[in-house]
């Protein structure tokens, strides 16, 4: 690994664009100015070219335009910078639905009233149906395709791969603050299988592996 890194390139969601820490960079992406690219190449003094936005698919890294709002943004591995010579990468999660999930069976987890029980049921059978094995295979195989797209456009860079941050432990005890007991365990489950399946293939290659659950575990009480 290099001793100093001169350009970053940031790719991902919201984990890494940094929905809903002000102030923005870019409004339309969600992106802000205290993500934790900006915060890096702060850290390195390097140069930092951020392309994640908030929603963003493994797709939208790979071929797909995203629209946010009133704009379109190009795919984020278009034009890759050649002399790119650091990549981070947080994604996979919105291939899969985890936080729109974990968004719905915390409001059902909420309304508590009798009166609105049965909207409280709908928002928790839409996700009776969990991604399988396959699903995030999937996703592991794009995730593996992103990388080797990333060296093909720039030989030198050292690719890290980004752990989505843990949202609740597994002492996480169900309050006001996280009432998505439910959810919680499910997403703790899903996002053991995406690291689980892109460490195995990290092992035998120099990518770099960032393990971001397990520095943000968390304990009785969650992030909030």
């Amino acid at each position: 690994m290099p001793t100093s890194y001169r350009h970053i390139v940031a790719l991902g969601s919201s984990f890494a664009s940094g929905l809903g820490i002000q102030p923005y960079a870019d409004k339309a992406a969600k992106r802000s100015r205290l993500n934790y690219p900006s915060i890096l190449a702060d850290l390195l003094r390097a140069r930092l070219t951020d392309r994640s936005v908030a929603g963003a698919t493994t797709g939208h890294i790979l071929h797909q335009r995203q629209r946010t709002g009133l704009r379109t943004h190009p795919p984020q591995i278009e034009h890759f910078p050649a002399d790119a010579d650091l990549v981070t990468l947080t994604a996979g999660g919105n291939d899969l639905g985890y936080i729109g999930s974990m968004i719905r069976l915390a409001c059902a987890g909420r309304l508590t009233n009798p009166l609105v029980r049965p909207i409280a049921h709908y928002l928790e059978t839409l996700d009776a149906s969990r991604p399988s094995e396959a699903d995030v295979a999937r996703v592991s195989e794009s995730l593996a395709c992103i990388v080797d797209t990333v060296r093909e456009a720039a030989p030198r860079a050292e690719v890290v791969l980004v752990e989505y941050l843990t949202l609740a432990g597994s002492e996480t005890q169900r309050d006001s603050r996280c009432p998505a007991v439910r959810g919680t365990a499910w997403g703790r489950s899903l996002l053991r299988g995406l690291p689980e399946s892109r460490v195995s293939r990290c092992r035998n290659t120099d990518r770099g592996y960032a393990c971001a659950n397990e520095c943000s575990q968390c304990g009785p009480r969650a992030w909030h």
